[in-house]
């Protein structure tokens, strides 16, 4: 690791190793994911609730919801769904999760792209005529 001469040698660093490490990338993308849905519980929540809420909608078959004392239609569990979850999705502030997580993988990945040297024998194939 060092620091590149220049813009030129930081992004030529930064396009080889996109690419070498792409699974390492892909998966510090995925840790983070799961490290800022762990510190945002009401965004978990918010995600899982209205995942098996259209989940268990949908295993009724386009059928109404029968209980023993009325009969609740298929359109009005998805508006109740649709009430519920959307100002706690607000509330939830996802855009900001979203926001870091762009930020702190894109700090993350390019950082190191960009530090990360070349191995050296594929900084020979390309002087090669």
């Amino acid at each position: 690791m060092s620091k590149p001469a220049g813009w030129g040698e930081a992004q030529s660093r930064i396009n080889f190793n996109l690419s070498y490490f792409s699974t390492n990338y892909a998966i510090l993308f995925a840790l983070l994911s799961v490290y800022s849905l762990l510190t945002n519980l009401l965004l978990l929540f918010v995600i899982i609730f209205v995942v098996l809420g259209v989940a268990g909608i949908s295993a009724l078959g386009g059928q109404d919801l029968d209980l023993r004392f009325t009969t609740i239609s298929t359109s009005s569990l998805y508006t109740f769904l649709f009430i519920v979850a959307v100002p706690l999705g607000i509330f939830a502030s996802p855009l900001s999760t979203i926001l870091w997580l762009i930020g702190a993988s894109g700090v993350s990945i390019l950082g190191h792209a960009a530090l990360m040297d070349k191995p050296i024998e594929n900084a020979f194939a390309e002087e090669q005529v």
